[in-house]
């Protein structure tokens, strides 16, 4: 059954300042907020993990959620333990945000260690993280901005519906000179959308087809 919103014992103004530091109202409150610490890329350390928990249990209800752009929210703040948390985590290297009209914490699959990935997604989307989410932290945009790094066609993390997405990709380039025409072939016998085929004897890649998965 669904929940009705509570009325709001904080004033807009308030609760404007609360999202502009990555705490949105929990509707089913009177005065609590939901606030998002930043991961860079969904990656925390176990150090990490243990400064959000305690945070959680200091400043929040004790749980928490994560976010579809891996944030880790801390859930049912009060308003007035807003700065508290965020102070908190601040003294340990964490932050609070992720919210507004501004570039959105950036997303990334885990390419670098799954067996399909075909770059180091994580090695990329730190840097993306540093340069624009950190470097850019201060510019108001028309509307939020998302950035997501996906290491393969797979698009685990949707990276096309982002408004700046990176798809890793292996194009293949075949050497006819090397194929045997094999009737065994490991390359068609891999692609997962039929891109290779053997013509005249000899094998070829139909790029209309073609992914680049790497396959």
């Amino acid at each position: 059954m669904e929940k009705h919103a509570v009325p709001s014992t904080i004033s807009g103004e308030h609760i404007a300042h609360a999202k502009s530091l990555g705490c949105l109202r929990d509707k089913t409150t009177a005065d609590c907020f939901n606030c998002r610490v930043i991961t860079g890329n969904g990656r925390v350390t176990n150090s990490q993990m243990q400064t959000i928990t305690k945070a959680a249990e200091l400043f929040g209800d004790g749980n928490m959620a994560f976010t579809v752009r891996l944030t880790v929210e801390i859930q049912r703040v009060a308003y007035d333990n807003i700065e508290p948390l965020r102070a908190y985590l601040q003294e340990r290297g964490l932050d609070i945000g992720g919210t507004g009209p501004k570039v959105r914490p950036v997303v990334s699959c885990k390419g670098t260690t799954c067996h399909f990935g075909l770059i180091d997604t994580y090695a990329l989307s730190s840097e993306i993280h540093k340069r624009f989410y950190l470097g850019m932290g201060d510019v108001v945009l028309p509307h939020k901005f998302k950035i997501a790094v996906g290491g393969c066609p797979n698009n685990c993390v949707k990276p096309d519906l982002n408004d700046v997405g990176i798809v890793g990709q292996r194009i293949p380039m075949v050497d006819n000179t090397l194929c045997k025409g094999c009737k065994k072939c490991g390359v068609i016998s891999a692609c997962p959308v039929d891109a290779a085929h053997l013509v005249q004897g000899t094998i070829a890649i139909d790029e209309s087809k073609c992914i680049h998965c790497g396959r």
